[in-house]
């Protein structure tokens, strides 16, 4: 259980690992501050690019990440920001929607300037979720030409299946390694 410590953000002193505050100077210990040591223990821990996924961060690595198809997004990462895009897009569908209804009120020029926006706004969405699969599928140590797979019928079923695996963090070719 040795080989199972942590070290104090503060001090920087052994703690036991998952402790919340230093028993040598009482600093509170955030969830970034755990060190699993030895990882080998832990080949396939789950990845995530945040420390605590959540519907906010998750949705602001999804809008920094919009158009990367390279690199990887974790299991949490990924559900919570495919949760927080898609209400961005039913809002933005809905905007769309009563801007298309109002086309009698307003007249045809009014309608489409009101509207084309939102829809480009939308599309740029709609792209940034297939990026984000792309990113899901290198998690799981699938190309992300198997995206492709939501063309044929009932493939999506499978698809989602796939993007429900855990993260793959060993023999993954998508995954860049560092020597620490």
């Amino acid at each position: 259980m040795e080989n199972y410590k942590s070290t104090c953000i503060k001090c920087g002193k052994p703690i036991p690992l998952g402790a919340n505050f230093c028993h040598y100077c009482q600093t509170a210990q955030g969830i970034d501050a755990f060190s699993y040591s030895p990882i080998t223990n832990h080949p396939d821990r789950p990845y995530n690019e945040t420390t605590a996924p959540d519907l906010v961060t998750s949705s602001v690595l999804f809008c920094r990440d919009l158009g990367n198809l390279t690199g990887h997004m974790g299991r949490a990462d990924f559900w919570w920001s495919t949760i927080g895009i898609s209400l961005v897009e039913m809002v933005l569908g809905f905007l769309a929607i009563i801007s298309f209804g109002s086309f009698r009120r307003l007249g045809e020029e009014t309608s489409l300037l009101t509207a084309a926006p939102l829809l480009i706004l939308l599309a740029i969405v709609i792209a940034g979720n297939i990026t984000a699969q792309v990113r899901r599928l290198h998690d799981t140590g699938h190309s992300g030409r198997l995206w492709l797979i939501n063309l044929i019928p009932l493939g999506s079923l499978i698809f989602l299946l796939i993007l429900c695996e855990p993260s793959r963090q060993q023999h993954n070719r998508y995954i860049q390694k560092t020597d620490k």
